[in-house]
């Protein structure tokens, strides 16, 4: 069986087959999407039996129905692709021809979501999620809450993705498609929120005075400057001796934002004299938070704002507990912010939101983070060496160390010879078995003579001699031979021909 659209359609004309729906039932109210069919589902005509199907009834498997406590079933979802076929070849589409395949198969899946209704949709990879969004990232825009034209979406990895070495975002699924099923649910997540956004001076100097009122509480900061999702994701990897002020853009602060409760924060430009409430309470003894502090730290430094207190890069205690997930922001704040949509997405159409979001996001970011380590027993091993050692670590690096260049010279000399004394007395030691071979160009008998030759030494020996080059004997031309032949013939009948000479004196 195939659609009205596949008659005419590019993609069956270049070597696509297979006609796969969508097949399942809706016990949960969730629909899950993915990419395309592999061989093995165009074949079958049933969507995931193939190895990444296997994969995702695992996943699925292995995560629990938080009502009942019971392991979930790949059958009481139902199961589809957005592209009905295997595209030729078997690669993801992409192109004019992609995209007509795309825009052909929409017609059947949107019209099986109207008859159908399911509660939510989780889409599983990029060309999933962008033919039900119109955006492009799942890396960065998994997780999140999408209202779109075809219901709630929620986008996670495809399990292709994760069999191609990314185990670990196995759970990253198992959340994602958790979030979809509490959508589908109809739980909400939302929390009421108290963005300052557009403050005036007696409303900073006002957050000012409640912030030292309530004793300095842990207090979450975040700068922007222009391009400043674009350089943060790229510093998000670069220490702070790596970032430099010859990027003058990226040191001018147009906005910040504050918060130290939980879903409240304040927005406001990086003008006098805000900036003086700024410097104030950054300069108080409470505990600050940021999120990758070699960022914004230098920054606020090179515009006469130190930042005072104890200092918590809440990105390294985040790489802390999950070392293999990506570090941004927004990646963690899928687990401890459910409420929030893709705000980032926002830092264009509304940057005060934009802003006061950062912070309030980090900040409960933050004690999501610290729970998790405190209920592995964790917190205070990365309290100790990951925050009070580098706060002493960076006060150094500021005043410096004394250092005498001659005597460092001294002493690496002394190393040196103790060293190389050291790795010469142990060469009696090593089994010749395990020692390196040493290769020469030149014979044994060569090295004798040059008393380069190791005896016992394991070695091996390549010939480079090449043999001589055989003289080579040019042609000679036909009609110089014939020349020459004419030549002789003509002198020796002349000696012959010749009156015989007698010499004188007989």
């Amino acid at each position: 069986m195939l659609g009205h659209n596949c008659s005419s359609c590019a993609y069956r004309k270049s070597g696509a087959y297979g006609w796969v729906p969508p097949t399942g039932v809706l016990t949960h109210g969730l629909l899950i999407l993915g990419e395309f069919p592999q061989g093995e589902d165009a074949s079958g005509g049933k969507p995931f039996l193939s190895p990444d199907g296997k994969l995702l009834e695992r996943m699925i498997s292995r995560t629990k129905d938080p009502l009942t406590l019971q392991s979930l079933r790949k059958e009481d979802f139902v199961v589809g692709s957005v592209l009905y076929c295997r595209p030729p070849g078997g690669f993801p589409p992409t192109g004019p021809m992609g995209e007509e395949a795309l825009a052909n198969c929409r017609a059947y899946w949107s019209e099986w979501i109207k008859e159908n209704k399911p509660r939510a949709i989780l889409a599983l990879g990029n060309v999933a999620f962008q033919a039900l969004t119109g955006e492009w990232g799942i890396d960065k825009l998994r997780g999140y809450e999408f209202r779109t034209p075809y219901g709630k979406v929620v986008g996670s990895y495809a399990p292709s993705y994760i069999r191609m070495g990314k185990f670990s975002h196995a759970r990253v699924f198992m959340s994602d498609l958790l979030k979809a099923m509490a959508i589908a649910s109809g739980k909400d997540f939302s929390i009421q929120k108290h963005y300052t956004l557009t403050p005036s001076v007696y409303d900073m100097e006002r957050y000012k005075d409640s912030y030292f009122k309530a004793g300095c509480p842990p207090l979450a900061f975040d700068i922007e400057t222009p391009y400043a999702s674009v350089l943060k994701d790229e510093a998000i990897n670069t220490d702070i001796e790596d970032i430099t002020i010859e990027d003058d853009a990226s040191y001018t602060i147009i906005r910040a934002s504050f918060s130290f409760k939980r879903g409240e924060a304040i927005s406001f430009p990086w003008i006098p004299p805000f900036i003086d409430y700024a410097k104030e309470m950054l300069s108080s003894k409470g505990e600050k938070m940021v999120w990758n502090g070699n960022f914004d730290i230098p920054r606020l430094a090179y515009n006469n704002v130190p930042v005072r207190g104890r200092i918590i890069d809440s990105m390294h205690a985040w790489h802390f507990l999950e070392p293999s997930l990506p570090m941004g922001l927004k990646f963690a704040a899928t687990f401890s912010c459910p409420d929030m949509g893709a705000w980032k997405l926002e830092s264009s159409s509304r940057p005060e939101f934009y802003s006061a979001a950062d912070s309030d996001v980090l900040w409960r970011t933050h004690f999501y983070i610290v729970d998790a380590l405190k209920a592995q027993g964790r917190w205070d091993i990365f309290s100790r060496h990951c925050v009070d050692l580098l706060q002493v670590l960076n006060q150094m690096s500021l005043i410096g160390v004394r250092t005498d260049g001659e005597k460092r010279k001294w002493k690496k000399r002394a190393f040196d010879r103790l060293y190389g004394w050291n790795l010469k007395s142990i060469q009696k030691h090593i089994p010749l078995e395990l020692k390196p071979k040493k290769v020469y160009k030149k014979t044994e008998e060569q090295l004798r003579k040059m008393g380069a030759w190791v005896e016992g030494a394991m070695v091996t020996v390549v010939n480079m001699e090449k043999p001589p080059k055989p003289k080579k004997i040019k042609p000679v031309k036909e009609k110089k031979v014939k020349i020459a032949k004419v030549k002789k013939e003509r002198k020796s009948r002349k000696t012959k021909d010749a009156p015989t000479q007698i010499p004188l004196g007989l």
